[in-house]
């Protein structure tokens, strides 16, 4: 396994605010390496956010790489589970649980 890189997000995570935070993720993400995306003081997050976590998932295996994801917000949790992406996204709820992924 590559380098790991921690994204805290904070905030809304919104239609307006994901081109953003994709073009970040983008930027960020290393081949080989692990994307670590911090979502507990995310404030509100909606489909865009979870667009913005698909790409960054499909960017992650394109690269050989991996995307990890650190949530403990129920509403986001529901939302992953309500999309079905929970499963892909496998949310934990520190750092620690995240980097020993």
């Amino acid at each position: 396994m590559g380098p790991a890189t921690v994204v805290e997000l904070r905030g809304e995570i919104d239609v307006l605010t994901a081109p953003l935070v994709r073009r970040h993720l983008q930027h960020l993400a290393e081949p080989g390496g692990v994307l670590l995306v911090d979502l507990r003081p995310v404030t509100f997050f909606d489909c865009s956010g979870l667009e913005v976590l698909l790409d960054a998932h499909l960017q992650a295996v394109l690269g050989r790489g991996r995307l990890e994801v650190v949530c403990d917000n129920a509403r986001i949790l529901d939302l992953m589970t309500t999309t079905r992406t929970r499963t892909l996204f496998h949310p934990t709820a520190t750092l620690t649980e995240a980097l020993a992924g």
